[in-house]
């Protein structure tokens, strides 16, 4: 393991440090989200509902980096940052953006992948 925590595959067995599989990029900024939705209470208080989710970004990654991370777009393993401060390994579905940042120079700028359905291995 290089510095990286987060890791990524599609059995737990065989899941990979970013910084071995984006050796170039590595680990990516996680933002993690405890509910997938919020309701608004009368009382003003926001109720989380849903499940856990979470975003990875990265400013660049090359064509290959993104189209490595493509592969793994559908049911996978993760182990990311939470809220708690602590890595944790999850099941999730890893979303592609709808609509991809754009692409320069052999660079995919801004790349933001959400997983949702979270659960806790």
């Amino acid at each position: 393991m290089a510095g990286s925590q987060v890791m990524i595959g599609t059995t737990e067995a065989g899941m990979q440090f970013m910084d071995d599989l984006l050796p170039d990029t590595g680990e990516p900024r996680t933002f993690p989200v405890d509910y997938s939705q919020f309701v608004e209470l009368g009382s003003g208080v926001r109720l989380g509902q849903g499940w856990l989710r979470c975003t990875w970004h990265w400013d660049v990654l090359t064509e290959t980096e993104r189209n490595t991370l493509y592969a793994y777009a559908g049911t996978v393993y993760v182990k990311t940052l939470g809220n708690n401060g602590t890595y944790t390994t999850y099941t999730a579905l890893m979303v592609w953006p709808e609509k991809e940042p754009e692409h320069f120079a052999d660079r995919v700028l801004d790349l933001t992948i959400e997983f949702r359905q979270m659960v806790a291995v």
